[in-house]
């Protein structure tokens, strides 16, 4: 898959957002260039690209000393693009929707391995929580955040999962958890936390499958994060199911 230009995003997004995705997106799945100091026992990345990147995260820094970007490809730059906020605003509830979102790109994942639905549970508990009284009016009793923003237990055959599926379910149930941290106390750290985690669960194996297209499982992550789950969020809405037909994440 192509990564989409800022053209090709939802014109409804601002586009200083869509430029800032579509940049992302190019850099998220393209591969590190090699350099002419390679051989074949030990590759080393273009310096160019080092360089670009060592200015990337300078910038970044700079900028945003309370996050902390591991490079160009990194889904955490997002997060600024989106615009300041306080806690309980437009732009807080779109961040807490993008978080929401992004897990359920994954959520297949836990669904696939885990006999519990703890982890699916909570994420939907959460989208009940966005679309409440006390989150979007401050009016009502405040949501019982205690199982939300703690980590779900992946369990199978009644045990916790220990194996190799362990570094794809537990990414999945820090996400959720992280996501309902960030829309309690609107930290940002934690949005970031949470999308992060999301990337390493499709990282460890919760791909984008389509069926036509099989080939293009690992380069699918960035584009369907911004053609689907950010505009969604944008609107504060959760990203609807996928129809009959179109690809969905599954465990491959």
């Amino acid at each position: 898959m192509t990564a989409p230009t800022a053209a090709d995003l939802d014109p409804t997004l601002p586009e200083a957002v869509r430029v800032e995705a579509a940049a992302w997106a190019a850099a998220a799945d393209a591969p590190v260039p090699e350099g002419p100091d390679s051989t074949d026992f030990s590759f080393q990345p273009d310096p160019a690209w080092e360089e670009a990147e060592e200015a990337f995260l300078e910038a970044f820094d700079a900028a945003h000393p309370d996050l902390e970007a591991e490079g160009r490809g990194d889904v955490v730059r997002l997060l600024p693009a989106c615009g300041p906020f306080e806690p309980g605003d437009e732009t807080h509830r779109r961040l807490c929707w993008l978080c929401v979102n992004a897990a359920r790109m994954v959520r297949h994942c836990w669904d696939e391995i885990a006999e519990n639905p703890d982890a699916r549970d909570r994420l939907a508990a959460l989208a009940d929580v966005l679309r409440g009284d006390w989150f979007l009016k401050g009016e009502g009793p405040e949501p019982d955040w205690a199982p939300l923003t703690e980590a779900a237990v992946a369990l199978r055959d009644g045990q916790k999962v220990f194996d190799c599926d362990s570094c794809r379910v537990e990414p999945v149930a820090a996400a959720v958890a992280h996501a309902a941290r960030f829309a309690r106390d609107g930290r940002l750290a934690d949005a970031a936390d949470s999308l992060r985690h999301v990337r390493w669960a499709a990282d460890e194996g919760c791909w984008w499958h389509d069926p036509e297209e099989p080939q293009a499982a690992d380069a699918a992550f960035a584009e369907w994060f911004v053609r689907y789950a950010l505009p969604a969020a944008w609107r504060c809405q959760e990203l609807p199911p996928c129809d009959p037909g179109v690809p969905v994440w599954r465990v491959v």
